[in-house]
């Protein structure tokens, strides 16, 4: 299916906004952009316009699911009480007594100007997590992280900065994307950079070689 209708601000072009899922070529002002399943996996697909004209498109997920940085923000201070053992059944292994002492698990941090990184990457292996809340990867990076947080390695404290607020931290490490892990080095340099990998890629990119 081809579209040529041109939207009006705000509003995307007509195929983007029919809710049939399949491929979806539209052309508009010569440009071709294919859409495959997206709808599968929860992400709708929108155009807005920028300036000077050209359009844009961007995948966002639907209303009902879009986070805000203010619920992230209090799901990471959720998430940092459970892990510090204060609340809820994650600390322990499914049947373990309450009053046994909670396992080792990592370090989580919510960037802030606050935030110390030089004496964090001097005390011990320190990683950088740029998150945008509009990323869908982002959020099942997170998600998945949370979710798997004891498989961890202990000694990781893991900082997650906003990708969109925080300018200078992403020029410092030479960050050009959001999702990316930034390993530092004990002078709180940038060691290592990668995208995406979960848990899995966390604990490889921060082995001792």
């Amino acid at each position: 299916m081809v579209c040529r209708n041109r939207p009006g601000d705000g509003e995307g072009p007509l195929c983007l906004r029919e809710k049939a899922a399949g491929k979806k070529v539209c052309s508009e002002s010569g440009r071709q952009w294919k859409f495959l399943h997206l709808r599968a996996i929860g992400i709708e697909v929108r155009s807005f316009r920028r300036r000077g004209g050209a359009n844009k498109v961007a995948m966002v997920q639907p209303r009902h699911r879009i986070v805000t940085i203010h619920a992230i923000r209090g799901a990471l201070a959720a998430l940092a009480l459970v892990l510090a053992g204060v609340q809820g059944p994650a600390v322990h292994a499914a049947g373990a007594s309450a009053a046994q002492p909670s396992q080792e698990r990592a370090t989580l941090v919510q960037y802030s100007a606050e935030t110390d990184l030089e004496a964090l990457a001097a005390e011990g292996k320190t990683v950088v997590f740029f998150f945008a809340t509009w990323c869908p990867n982002c959020i099942l990076t997170l998600s998945e992280l949370s979710e798997n947080w004891s498989e961890i390695d202990p000694e990781i404290t893991l900082v997650i900065a906003d990708y969109d607020t925080e300018t200078a931290l992403k020029a410092k490490y030479g960050v050009t994307y959001q999702d990316t892990f930034v390993l530092l080095d004990s002078a709180a340099g940038a060691a290592k950079l990668w995208n995406a990998g979960g848990v899995a890629g966390l604990n490889e990119n921060t082995r001792a070689e």
